[in-house]
């Protein structure tokens, strides 16, 4: 069970998201221009991808220092673990996680409207 949760939220978190951002760059590409090699433009999105988690991982925890509801929460969580905490809370930490992957999704897919990373590969 461990194994599954993990793998999916590396998928979720990272690896669709940064994909998303790859395709939605080669779409909005205009045709003609030098591109990037995918390889490049891939590990660019995942970079992307990864900064964009850090960061709101780091808003997170910057917002629970003075809400102490969500210090209390987030103690729960560091104290119990992934799955002790999903067993306790199962409904509130899947939605979360959910809103999570489907906004970071749909920031990634802007941001890959706007050609980013491509415009600073190369």
């Amino acid at each position: 069970m461990d194994f599954f949760i993990t793998w999916s939220l590396a998928l979720g978190l990272l690896v669709v998201p940064g994909l998303i951002n790859y395709f939605v760059n080669r779409y909005y590409t205009p045709p003609g221009t030098s591109m990037a090699s995918t390889l490049e433009l891939v590990a660019a999105s995942l970079t992307l991808t990864f900064v964009v988690l850090v960061f709101a991982i780091l808003i997170t925890v910057g917002v629970s220092l003075a809400w102490e509801d969500l210090k209390d929460e987030l103690s729960d969580f560091v104290q119990a673990g992934l799955v002790g905490y999903a067993q306790n809370r199962p409904i509130a930490l899947t939605g979360v996680l959910s809103g999570v992957v489907i906004g970071e999704m749909a920031l990634l897919a802007l941001l890959g409207a706007f050609r980013l990373p491509s415009r600073f590969v190369r």
